[in-house]
């Protein structure tokens, strides 16, 4: 909760790639010492200080991810993003079958990140905030860095691209700042630049204070419902490591195809039909279950609620895999890490609250938190339609690019229109 918000807003005035190494290898140190505490209390500390450079990881490394590349690959880059989080659901129940001792699986873990210690001079800092906060000599050398790797020439002034005549090369990185980083644009807007930026700001705008709940609300469910889900897993029937791995494998073919769906359908409908999905088989899981707790004679259709859990579970997947990349092009660059770090914040809260929602039914009916979780999905499918889809547009860098539009119609939009607004108005 803490470390979306902190690293969020300071990788909004310092820049992203600082706190990615930061949270990234301080988080190592933490590991390996919460393997050896001594005592509970150390052990909460740490722990708690590990949470907060985890969640500040993974809310700066995304933000960092989405804004090194160009906006038309942004869904196979979210889509990738996602398969390794797949992989790492399957490592960690690996992991635990074979080792079993808590100490051992912390120091697995904890150490396996070493490997990115190269990351010191492979992970370039954000183009498109050196540009908008005026680092221009920086991103030059990022973009001659890319530019060398891609074997493209760049043009004496790189950076002021559109001021060229017309028929000038618009392939490799060039397209990259002709599409995404408008120099002029920013200096024309300078005054809704605002390096002092606060989370008071997600709600400046009626259109981001709108957008903002709705994405808390559904980052909250998602969340609780994934986290629930996966914990429930454990006392369906089957072997609760198997189950645990198994979630991860179905989740893989989710993150595979995103990439597919978001360029072909978008961000809005994709995840209205996983909300509703997930909700549906969420409902049908609880149901079922209590059926066959009713009926000892249909024990042999036990694996039906699990199957439904699971696939519940993998519509919550196919949800993160959108969350990330819709809710980084709702936020202009100068609170998307604000903003993003907001609603991992609810994603937190949707985690804590995840675990008291599976006790209810230690004092009701074992089946009603899974009924709950699917009823949340539902009205999370709803609210979703009054987000704005945001494919075939460009990244909004700052409120102005927000300001002088209207969102009465969130249709996409394509073409010349699409490179100059966010969302169209009837």
């Amino acid at each position: 909760m803490i470390g979306g918000l902190l690293f969020g807003t300071l990788s909004d005035m310092f820049g992203r790639k600082p706190f990615v190494l930061l949270t990234l290898y301080a988080q190592i140190g933490i590991g390996v010492w919460i393997a050896f505490a001594s005592n509970y209390i150390l052990f909460v500390l740490l722990r708690f200080g590990q949470g907060i450079l985890m969640q500040g990881l993974q809310t700066t490394s995304i933000v960092l991810i989405m804004e090194l590349f160009q906006h038309k690959y942004s869904a196979i880059v979210g889509s990738v993003f996602e398969v390794f989080w797949g992989i790492g659901v399957m490592w960690l129940a690996l992991i635990a079958y074979l080792l079993k001792n808590w100490q051992h699986i912390q120091l697995t873990v904890a150490l396996s990140s070493i490997v990115t210690v190269f990351y010191i001079w492979l992970i370039p800092e954000s183009m498109r905030w050196l540009v908008l906060h005026r680092k221009h000599g920086k991103a030059e050398k990022v973009l001659a860095k890319a530019a060398r790797f891609n074997k493209v020439v760049l043009p004496s002034d790189p950076l002021k691209l559109r001021t060229l005549p017309n028929g000038t090369d618009k392939t490799g990185c060039n397209e990259f700042l002709l599409e995404d980083v408008d120099e002029r644009s920013t200096e024309r807007k300078t005054s809704h630049l605002c390096s002092g930026c606060n989370l008071l700001d997600m709600f400046r705008l009626n259109e981001l204070r709108r957008c903002s709940l709705i994405q808390f609300y559904i980052w909250f469910v998602v969340t609780a419902s994934y986290y629930g889900l996966s914990l429930r897993l454990s006392s369906f029937a089957g072997d609760r490591y198997l189950n645990f791995f198994y979630g991860g494998l179905c989740e893989l073919p989710a993150y595979c195809v995103a990439w597919i769906i978001l360029t072909r359908f978008g961000r809005r409908g994709p995840l209205i039909f996983y909300l509703v999905v997930g909700g549906i088989t969420g409902v049908t899981a609880g149901v079922t279950s209590r059926v066959f707790e009713m009926a000892p004679s249909l024990a042999y259709l036990a694996w039906i609620p699990t199957t439904m859990a699971v696939l519940s579970r993998v519509s919550m997947a196919g949800c993160f895999s959108i969350l990330w990349l819709y809710s980084s092009e709702l936020y202009p660059t100068v609170i998307r890490n604000m903003g993003i770090g907001a609603c991992t914040f609810w994603m937190r809260v949707g985690a804590m609250v995840s675990p008291q929602i599976l006790l209810l039914g230690d004092v009701t009916y074992p089946f009603l938190p899974v009924i709950l979780f699917g009823i949340l999905c539902l009205v999370a499918g709803g609210l979703t339609l009054l987000l704005p889809e945001t494919i075939n547009t460009k990244l909004p860098e700052t409120f102005g690019d927000i300001k002088q539009t209207t969102r009465k119609n969130t249709r996409p939009i394509s073409g010349d229109d699409g490179a100059k607004k966010i969302y169209t108005s009837r």
